[in-house]
């Protein structure tokens, strides 16, 4: 089985639409934690693709942002509040 990263997705996005159909390509692979950020442990195949397909959804003003972290950064993350934990026993909750 093929490595898996925690990756870490944001966006700014201005139109409401491209928002929407971003929001449910990244909701595909990853779980959404907050209202423009999704994260989730993925293969590296499948991450460049949804990078890209993301990529072309969004205009020249627009923002998105990728974050890989390997199995240790996961293990240091801090979490305060009601978000959910990508993986139990994979996610350190404080």
């Amino acid at each position: 089985m093929a490595a898996k990263v925690l990756a870490v997705v944001c966006y700014d996005v201005i139109k409401d639409s491209v928002r929407d159909r971003l929001a449910s390509l990244l909701e595909e692979e990853l779980i959404r934690v907050q209202e423009s950020v999704f994260e989730g442990w993925i293969g590296e195949g499948k991450l460049r693709n949804l990078v890209r397909r993301s990529a072309a959804l969004i205009g020249p003003d627009d923002s998105l942002r990728v974050y890989r972290l390997g199995a240790s950064d996961a293990m240091r993350t801090i979490v305060h509040g009601p978000t959910p934990a990508v993986e139990a026993g994979d996610y350190y909750l404080f």
